[in-house]
């Protein structure tokens, strides 16, 4: 089983998906002047010879799809969604479904909300399954509510607008984990309950389980209500296979979250990622948009299970 060409055959089957769709393919820059505003993304920095000029390695297209479909939608012309199957680079460990370089489609529709986008993205992951024969693969999407599921565990109703992860990460385990700050207890004891109670429940669920609830804290450059990210990721078997975002257009609350990021990415004692200030620029354009994006190894190696990152490695091949 070749790996490299099963992807090949797979990235065929996802255009022909997307031309039906009516989604335009578009093709974004791997070196960028500004990397992920996440404060946990980190990017490749490149720098030549000459030393003015200096970028990083794409950690996504996500940016770069944002002003293009803005651009789009402010010409006034019929802007239905855009979508590419782009390389994309981490610096992070590498392990069975991490790599350093990976392939990431993703996509961007107008007039569209996080459940139609999740429903397109299901259609998706069904066709490609069912083009390349896997029969026993269940593309059934099931809802999961984050909140919903930590009132069953923990037997009590949460706030309805305010989620304090480290008061209950305390209330059951007792003090923080002594590497937590002040700036990012809430994201990691919210993760660290996650992984202890709720993945668990998601590893034995049946066929695809799009994930929902997640605290502003995690909002990313989704939009956000009362403590709420508009944002989901969809799960196989436990493992995360893509992230779908109802699109904030309000560049001034981008900006604000950038920046809070860079803090955090400072007490962590690494660079900080600079603002994209062309993307501020083209946010107001994005109101009604939905995106998503879905990692095409990870799913490949759920419809193989013999298929593992290194297998797509240049370095290892």
């Amino acid at each position: 089983m070749n790996a490299a060409l099963l992807r090949n055959r797979a990235i065929r089957i996802v255009r022909a998906f997307f031309e039906t769709e009516r989604l335009s393919e578009v093709r974004t820059n791997r070196l960028v002047p500004s990397a992920a505003m996440e404060p946990y993304i980190d990017a490749f920095s490149l720098s030549g010879a000459d030393t003015t000029h200096r970028g990083y390695l794409a950690t996504s297209p996500e940016f770069a799809m944002k002003k293009i479909f803005a651009a789009e939608i402010q010409s006034g012309e019929n802007a239905h969604g855009i979508y590419e199957i782009a390389p994309v680079f981490r610096d992070d460990l590498p392990g069975k479904h991490h790599g350093a370089e990976f392939t990431m489609i993703e996509w961007y529709t107008a007039n569209s909300s996080l459940a139609e986008i999740l429903t397109q993205c299901a259609r998706l992951i069904s066709h490609l399954a069912a083009e390349m024969r896997i029969s026993d693969f269940n593309a059934t999407m099931t809802q999961f509510s984050i909140i919903a599921e930590l009132e069953k565990v923990i037997k009590q109703p949460l706030p309805v607008d305010t989620f304090p992860y480290t008061k209950l990460y305390r209330s059951h385990f007792g003090a923080l984990p002594h590497y937590v700050n002040l700036l990012d207890a809430e994201i990691a004891c919210f993760n660290l309950l996650f992984d202890t109670w709720l993945l668990p429940i998601i590893r034995e669920m049946p066929g695809l389980v799009a994930v929902s609830g997640y605290p502003a804290c995690l909002a990313a450059m989704a939009r956000e209500n009362n403590g709420i990210a508009k944002r989901a990721e969809v799960f196989y078997n436990g493992l995360e296979l893509a992230n779908a975002y109802a699109e904030e257009f309000d560049a001034d609350i981008i900006r604000a979250r950038w920046s809070a990021n860079n803090e955090i990415r400072r007490l962590r004692g690494v660079a900080e990622h600079a603002p994209d200030e062309a993307l501020f620029a083209s946010l107001g354009a994005m109101r009604d948009v939905s995106g998503i994006a879905v990692g095409l190894e990870r799913l490949l190696s759920v419809f193989f299970p013999g298929i593992e990152m290194r297998h797509f490695d240049g370095f290892s091949a």
